[in-house]
């Protein structure tokens, strides 16, 4: 009798047809314990979220983690579809896909990466970088994967070559620019002017200093004064100390401007309040020659006050010529700025060495 009864019970209670967990009170969905169904639900989960970064190149550096992931994935989706679970693919086709797929894949990520990266302009050398791996990594194997006859990608090889060789001019570009503006911090001409006057149209050049710097060293000098046309105001006289009895013989600004000018060659200009000597160049070229003069030009009354700034975090009391001396160069630099003040080839070598001091 007893025998019976337990053969009863025995019928009743249900196994878990993944884990074989038993009990007579387990709760089976399609013949999975809870634990099961959840771990399967997980894993269903998983497959799409990996599938989707995988078809949308999505986590550069995840690439290969998300394909051994996914691997790993299918081979436990593979045993409840053994049992007959139902489930939306046959997971092993799938991982027989994915394994097939595995080095395009990768390469196509590999690919779109540098692709981006170049695209991205984040520096020079990162764009040489990618693009010396794409160049010379990634197109050979592209190459030997079309010529297998495997297509993977609707990028063909003419495309990527003429990427290259797209990404390659605007780089050697870019390189240029970036040597020219190097080139400009290190090659440039210092200046300075003293004037009659602050109005470039009314008032009159009286004196031009400029030193010409070259890898960063002053390797030649200028320096004439110049005679206006108009008597020199003691008012001026007492700013810049030039007097007209120092500039009777001196020649006009017809004749000492083309002597500049050559000086000057191409180089970039540096001046302390660089828009008030540059004006003075512009209109007076513009009346000798009849056309605008246009050159690239740094104020380091400008960029002394960012500096200043950043360092300070405040505004500089005074930014003259004679407060950056101050700040940034020496008491002998001081001493010697003070023996000849407003003078133009003192002023222009101390602009020289404030810009060294602040580019």
């Amino acid at each position: 009798m007893m025998g019976k009864i337990w053969v009863e019970i025995m019928k009743l209670i249900k196994k878990c047809i993944l884990c074989n967990k038993s009990g007579l009170f387990l709760h089976l969905q399609n013949g999975l314990c809870n634990s099961c169904k959840l771990n399967l639900d997980i894993l269903n989960k998983n497959r799409k979220d990996l599938l989707h970064k995988i078809e949308n190149q999505s986590g550069y550096d995840d690439m290969k983690d998300n394909i051994l992931k996914l691997e790993d994935t299918l081979i436990k989706l593979n045993k409840y579809y053994s049992l007959g679970i139902s489930l939306e693919s046959d997971p092993s086709k799938e991982l027989d896909d994915l394994i097939s797929k595995k080095d395009q894949l990768i390469l196509v990520n590999n690919m779109q990466k540098e692709i981006d990266t170049i695209n991205s302009n984040y520096s020079t050398y990162s764009t040489e970088d990618s693009l010396k791996n794409l160049k010379e990594k990634y197109l050979p194997q592209f190459i030997q994967f079309q010529k297998q006859g495997i297509e993977f990608t609707n990028v063909s090889i003419i495309d990527l070559k003429l990427f290259i060789e797209k990404s390659e001019k605007k780089l050697a570009r870019k390189i240029k620019r970036e040597e020219k503006a190097y080139n400009d911090t290190i090659n440039y001409i210092a200046f300075d002017l003293e004037t009659t006057g602050l109005n470039p149209y009314s008032c009159e050049i009286l004196e031009i200093g400029a030193v010409k710097v070259i890898n960063g060293r002053i390797s030649d000098t200028f320096q004439s004064l110049v005679k206006p046309k108009n008597i020199i105001s003691s008012h001026i006289t007492k700013i810049n100390n030039i007097t007209n009895y120092m500039v009777k013989d001196q020649r006009p600004i017809e004749e000492v401007l083309p002597e500049f000018i050559s000086f000057i060659e191409k180089y970039p200009l540096v001046a302390h309040n660089a828009e008030f000597d540059y004006s003075f160049i512009c209109e007076n070229y513009e009346k000798i020659y009849n056309k605008k003069f246009r050159r690239k030009k740094t104020c380091t009354m400008r960029l002394y006050r960012k500096v200043y700034k950043e360092e300070n975090n405040e505004k500089p009391y005074s930014s003259t010529l004679e407060s950056c001396i101050e700040y940034l160069l020496s008491p002998n630099d001081m001493d010697e700025y003070l023996e000849s003040a407003h003078r133009a080839l003192t002023d222009a070598i101390m602009v020289h060495e404030i810009y060294e001091k602040l580019k």
